[in-house]
């Protein structure tokens, strides 16, 4: 997949998401289970957490390192772990110190990926860490949908 086509499913993705969070109250964002048992606060800390964890898969692909993806059998970190710590992390956030995080870790994704060389794009691994974008669309878009369904909105 090429990195404009990456891009774009994440411009797309965040900008459905920003549409759902203007719809919802900060009571809805902060205590409504949505998806499964999480409240909207806690999809966006973990959104947040992401955007900064693939920066980190880039660097440790283009320095050759193990990344989440490419560690042996055993060594894979649990995502369901990285998950949780991200939400406690940021647990006592206000909604808006949350959603201004959320922002910077976009931006931040997205300028490093378009800072990334042909060359650098196409070393193995790399299209590897987007495999939400892969396969139909960014983890904003999806959360985004459920969001929807959930709120009627």
């Amino acid at each position: 997949m090429k990195k404009k086509e990456i891009i774009g499913s994440f411009l797309v993705g965040h900008d459905e998401f920003k549409q759902v969070l203007k719809k919802l109250s900060n009571e809805q964002i902060k205590s409504v289970p949505a998806v499964g048992i999480w409240p909207v606060r806690k999809v966006i800390a973990h959104l947040s957490a992401w955007n900064w964890e693939q920066i980190k898969e880039i660097d440790r692909v283009l320095k050759n390192r193990p990344t989440w993806y490419r560690k042996k059998n055993g060594e894979i970190s649990n995502t369901d772990l990285f998950n949780q710590k991200a939400v406690e992390k940021r647990k006592n956030w206000t909604i808006e110190k949350l959603v201004e995080e959320w922002q910077d870790s976009f931006d931040a994704l997205i300028n490093r990926i378009n800072i990334l060389s042909d060359e650098e794009w196409n070393l193995d691994g790399m299209t590897t860490i987007f495999k939400y974008e892969l396969n139909g669309g960014s983890d904003e878009n999806r959360h985004s949908k459920e969001i929807k369904k959930h709120f009627n909105v």
